[in-house]
């Protein structure tokens, strides 16, 4: 579930490279500019397919999570550092019922956080720990299915490149 900027962005590089790749080039100097033309697009290209992989995946876990009262679903955010946050209790009721708004507000963070070393997907609700072992009957093991999903998911994705089909 990637923003639509996201995409929109994708594409873009996407015709960058195609661009830089069918230039024909007079000498040395402008092959070198179209070549570091296409590594700067190809470069953002895979930050950005790997943001949207992660996207994707988070949607599913939020999802996943269980719902009682909505507070672990609400628990669930994106950040640059890590953070002590906890849902307020008027955000509970809105994760249980438009689960989709709550996961579109945090993936919008992806975009801003494209340039970081690391981005931590967080849930500082006490609970979620017990949750992710079982503690529910709705669903267990969302934590550790979508850590499987986003490796096999980027795994696929490596091998895309490999073979030239991004």
């Amino acid at each position: 579930m990637p923003s639509d900027r996201l995409t929109a962005r994708r594409r873009e590089l996407q015709r960058q490279m195609e661009e830089a790749n069918d230039r024909i080039c007079a000498n040395g100097r402008d092959l070198k500019k179209a070549f570091q033309q296409w590594v700067n697009a190809a470069h953002e290209d895979g930050l950005l397919a790997f943001l949207a992989q992660l996207a994707d995946c988070y949607g599913r876990l939020v999802q996943r999570t269980p719902v009682d009262t909505g507070r672990a679903r609400a628990g669930w955010h994106i950040e640059g550092e890590p953070s002590e946050w906890k849902p307020a209790p008027g955000e509970y009721e809105k994760a249980k019922a438009e689960a989709a708004a709550v996961i579109s507000q945090e993936v919008l963070k992806l975009e801003d956080l494209s340039k970081a070393d690391v981005i931590y997907i967080m849930n500082n609700v006490e609970y979620i720990l017990p949750l992710e072992a079982g503690w529910s009957r709705q669903s267990s093991g969302f934590w550790a299915l979508f850590l499987s999903e986003l490796s096999s998911q980027l795994e696929k994705a490596a091998e895309r490149s490999r073979r030239g089909n991004p």
